[in-house]
């Protein structure tokens, strides 16, 4: 098997000075127990939060003010940033890939990658998912690298 590297350990430990919350429920929620699984920050400065409760990708500005959300058929259960305005969203055993566009986000694509997955990644045309104890290296259209 191939290795990614080696770990390197540096102690260090920060503090946090200051922390506030916001409420980031929205109109189309279920439940008001939102359970966000994942958090990214788009080029144009929208955060998507990935509510795995509600079922939902929900986009929020700089000061968390909602903007709008996307309703999904499968809770999400992490994502990652592709290119400046598409999304990769890791659902059961399916990547979705979303464009941000003015009215929201629409699917672009999907492909299948077989097992329950939990974690995803993109990096030079590539696609990473975690499932439980291990790691595979995908296509752009869905073949696994070896």
């Amino acid at each position: 098997m191939q290795s990614f590297g080696t770990v390197k350990s540096f102690e260090q430990t920060f503090g946090v000075e200051e922390k506030s919350e916001v409420n980031i429920t929205m109109p189309g929620d279920t439940t008001r127990n939102c359970d966000i699984t994942a958090v990214c920050e788009l080029p144009n400065r929208i955060s998507v939060l990935a509510d795995a409760a509600n079922t939902s990708l929900k986009l929020v500005n700089e000061s968390f003010q909602q903007l709008t959300q996307c309703t999904l058929p499968r809770s999400p259960l992490d994502m990652c940033v592709k290119e400046e305005t598409e999304l990769a969203v890791v659902k059961s055993r399916k990547v979705h890939f979303y464009l941000l566009e003015k009215s929201g986000l629409r699917v672009e694509k999907v492909i299948t990658i077989g097992d329950q997955s939990n974690g995803i990644a993109y990096l030079n045309s590539h696609i990473f998912v975690a499932k439980k104890t291990e790691l595979f290296k995908y296509s752009l259209d869905g073949k696994t690298d070896k």
